[in-house]
């Protein structure tokens, strides 16, 4: 779905008919700003059974509550490719070696999930950032680069981390490109500041998931 001009907070919902009678659920997937004024969001309609032939007629588009007369609808191609996802773990001495453990095994267990369209990078950090895997598919090798990762050094720059992974995510500039962070949520010398971080992350679009362990304070 393409539209043209949205400056800041927009709804999308659907127009009730014969076809959507069973209150569909409607996501917003991804929004791409790249080719501004024309503003392109991919979003997913889903309920028990599968929804065709939408269009125009069956969404409705506001802009900070002002209905958007002017919008295309248009099937997104089918995803066959695969996701780039960088693995950010954090290393510091703030986390608990039993901690560390478990959070190394979530990783494990990520990896093994992963399919062969697969490409995935792994870089930890404490006192200073380091990666340990280039973007591969192969889940032996990037095994065997977790296994590289050890609790060191005095500080947690989690905000420089997550800074060098997202800018290592968005280099291609790849659709399916996100990163995940195993961390505690500490953060102890970073140079960046959060909402320098926060505006460069919304500036590349790069979905940011945080895998947490430890207090709920320094998480939030």
């Amino acid at each position: 779905m393409s539209c043209h001009i949205i400056k800041y907070f927009f709804l999308i919902s659907l127009v009730p008919s014969g076809l959507l009678w069973a209150r569909p659920h409607v996501k917003i997937q991804q929004v791409r700003l790249n080719q501004f004024p024309q503003v392109n969001v991919e979003l997913s309609v889903s309920k028990v059974t599968p929804i065709a032939n939408l269009n125009q007629s069956h969404f409705e588009l506001y802009e900070n509550d002002w209905r958007v007369g002017s919008f295309q609808v248009q099937p997104a191609a089918e995803i066959t490719d695969g996701r780039k996802m960088v693995l950010l773990v954090d290393s510091s001495k703030s986390i608990s070696p039993d901690r560390f453990r478990k959070q190394v095994d979530a990783v494990k267990s990520f990896i093994s999930a992963t399919n062969g369209n697969d490409r995935v990078s792994v870089l930890s950090f404490n006192d200073k950032v380091q990666t340990h895997c280039s973007f591969t598919s192969n889940q032996s090798a990037l095994l065997q680069c977790l296994g590289q990762v050890k609790q060191n050094g005095f500080n947690t720059v989690l905000y420089d981390a997550i800074l060098e992974g997202i800018t290592s995510a968005s280099a291609s500039n790849e659709r399916r490109s996100s990163m995940l962070v195993f961390t505690d949520g500490k953060d102890e010398g970073s140079i960046i500041e959060l909402n320098d971080l926060v505006s460069k992350a919304q500036a590349l679009s790069i979905p940011v998931f945080v895998i947490g362990t430890g207090q709920k304070d320094k998480l939030r």
